[in-house]
């Protein structure tokens, strides 16, 4: 049985812990990224500038007002003949699904692989 590590153990430095934090929300909450991009940019920015001596200027970020337009379909829908149950145009067939299982596989496959070479000892 191996002992369990201690809390010294565990202390890493602050790029592994900033590595470990990007992970985990690329893998559960990808939506931020772009976000955290952006502010992760203005912070640089920001202290580019200061170590520069380079006054910043914070302008006001007024954004114009979005407009609507509605337009008319580019293809008009089809219509029925006089007497007619079906359009004059049919639509397209839809693609057959395809099977979820060969990417589970290959997926798992991968992370067998994976994880057999980081955790196989040397």
């Amino acid at each position: 049985m191996m002992p369990l590590p201690t809390p010294a153990a565990l202390v890493g430095s602050p790029f592994q812990w900033v590595t470990l934090a990007l992970l985990i929300v690329v893998i559960f909450a990808p939506s931020l990224v772009p976000r955290l991009g952006r502010q992760a940019g203005r912070l640089l920015r920001a202290a580019l500038l200061r170590r520069l001596g380079i006054p910043q200027s914070h302008p006001q970020t007024t954004r114009p007002k979005a407009e609507a337009q509605v337009l008319p379909p580019e293809h008009p829908a089809p219509t029925l003949r006089a007497g007619a149950k079906q359009p004059i145009q049919q639509r397209p067939a839809r693609l057959r699904p395809t099977a979820v299982w060969p990417r589970v596989v290959l997926v798992a496959a991968a992370a067998t692989v994976l994880l057999w070479y980081l955790l196989h000892p040397r």
